[in-house]
């Protein structure tokens, strides 16, 4: 079962996907540790902003 925390990480990441946030942990399923998952997808995010995509 999705934590709390891995919850609220996972609205941080754009105000508007908040909605979308309870579809996305019953899709991944509750083995995901959230906190890593969204850590990665920040580090994705950053690293093409930086390559200009």
């Amino acid at each position: 079962m999705p934590t709390d925390s891995g919850l609220t990480a996972l609205r941080r990441i754009r105000p508007y996907r908040g909605a979308f946030t309870p579809e996305a942990a019953e899709q991944l399923g509750d083995t995901v540790d959230f906190h890593t998952l969204v850590e990665a997808v920040e580090t994705l995010s950053h690293a093409l902003d930086n390559l200009g995509y």
